[in-house]
């Protein structure tokens, strides 16, 4: 059960939600889907920073904000929320309705997988998934209402684009899940440069 949910968790790595933000930040913007495109980059960009800035500032003040349960919230659930929900909208958006619903039923029982694992494989505890998700689920919510104020879900998703990202997607995502990128490493050395600057956290 343990290499189980290690499996899912890498869906969730940046290694995989990173170079696949974009990816299709790049398909989108060559075929001129503007407004997808700067939607798709406003999402992926303020969920990575909402949930960097959360884990740095969690970190670098840990004993100023002593909250039990809450040390590092889930970059996974965030990223994969934002990422996975947000291309599964795009994907949607040329197929009939019962489609839409199995591609985006798919998109959130994988995001919700990847937030157990967490939890599963004790890395994170369930306050820290959950605001993970919030965070993830609200880079969503404005992605989707900005396709709608738009109009935008049928009419900036043409099939070949979404026939494309769909490819793109599944391979990008089979060549890469497996791999581990050193963010929490590298949040860990920013949380203390922080310290330094602000030794009152410390």
């Amino acid at each position: 059960m343990w290499r189980l949910w290690i499996f899912v968790t890498d869906f969730g790595d940046t290694a995989v939600t990173i170079p696949l933000a974009f990816a299709v930040f790049a398909i989108l913007a060559a075929y001129r889907q503007y407004r997808l495109t700067l939607g798709w980059a406003a999402t992926i960009v303020s969920c990575a920073a909402a949930i960097g800035g959360l884990k740095i500032g969690l970190a670098a003040c840990a004993n100023c904000i002593a909250i039990s349960g809450l040390a590092s919230p889930s970059g996974h659930t965030a990223m994969s929320a934002a990422v996975y929900l947000s291309l599964a909208v795009i994907l949607a958006g040329p197929l009939p309705i019962p489609w839409r619903r199995v591609m985006l039923g798919g998109a959130a029982g994988l995001v919700l997988a990847i937030a157990w694992s967490r939890i599963a494989l004790r890395l994170h505890s369930p306050l820290e998934v959950a605001i993970g998700l919030l965070v993830g689920i609200a880079a969503f919510a404005a992605f989707r209402a900005a396709l709608a104020q738009a109009a935008l879900a049928r009419h900036e998703a043409p099939r070949l684009a979404a026939a494309w990202l769909g490819g793109a997607a599944l391979m990008l995502i089979a060549l890469s899940h497996g791999t581990r990128w050193p963010a929490e490493q590298a949040i860990r050395g920013t949380a203390g440069l922080f310290q330094l600057l602000l030794p009152w956290c410390s």
